[in-house]
């Protein structure tokens, strides 16, 4: 399989995209406010990534060598929720993961597999697959992505018809691993 490099411009990041014919591809807009996000499709097949700043609060509130659960708990000390480390995976990933699988939790039948750590070079990951029905009875899989890095946090989800999910899941995995430009940058 073959593939184009996809600048997106606003968002300051480089994604691998199919070359095959039929994508069309959606990026944000250039707008104060407006996180920065990316849509492939082709035909019932999809790849999401969306960003937020999250991570660059956590970054503000973990200066000075403060770790994400003494943060959380400051945090908490001031009226907010504490979030605590679940073995060894950091709190903050999880916590997005858990609170990403709510979007999805209005498609028919849906339901989140087991999450685990995913490598990724840029981040903080956990990784899950999910299934539910799209439409008239279709069948779809997908692979759910959440990444965290001090600057930012971001979800990618890729999804297929489940017949042709595993024939799908390298292209998935080649585009997830892709991904430039999303590291923290110091000056």
């Amino acid at each position: 399989k073959e593939f184009d490099r996809f600048h997106h411009l606003y968002g300051e990041f480089y994604i691998d995209i199919p070359k095959d014919e039929g994508w069309v591809i959606e990026e944000s807009p250039n707008k104060p406010g407006v996180p920065e996000w990316i849509k492939m499709e082709n035909g019932p097949v999809r790849i999401e990534v969306r960003f937020d700043d999250s991570g660059t609060l956590v970054a503000n509130a973990t200066e000075g060598g403060m770790n994400i659960v003494e943060a959380s708990q400051n945090f908490a000390a001031m009226g907010g929720r504490t979030m605590e480390r679940n073995n060894s995976d950091p709190a903050i990933v999880r916590s997005l993961h858990d609170s990403a699988a709510k979007k999805y939790v209005n498609y028919r039948n849906f339901d989140d597999g087991p999450t685990k750590d995913f490598d990724m070079p840029y981040g903080d990951a956990r990784i899950s697959t999910c299934s539910f029905t799209e439409g008239i009875a279709s069948n779809m899989k997908a692979i759910r992505i959440s990444v965290y890095n001090s600057a930012k946090a971001w979800s990618i989800f890729c999804v297929a018809p489940e017949a042709s999910f595993d024939q799908l899941k390298p292209t998935f995995e080649r585009i997830v691993q892709s991904m430039e430009g999303v590291q923290p940058k110091f000056d």
